[in-house]
């Protein structure tokens, strides 16, 4: 494999995972008593991720 389509790989990768926690923040905050510091947690990660 060549070294850009390693990178392309991993950055899909990270961009699946952000998706993944934006999609967990969004379902918590639908529920109706939802833990705040979990909504942040998924949305630290996200930002981290992209």
């Amino acid at each position: 494999m060549k070294d850009s389509e390693y990178v392309i790989q991993q950055v899909k990768a990270w961009s699946l995972k952000g998706d993944n926690d934006l999609m967990a923040a969004e379902i918590l905050v639908k529920a109706n008593d939802f833990p705040a510091d979990s909504v942040c947690f998924h949305c630290s990660r996200l930002l981290k991720n992209i």
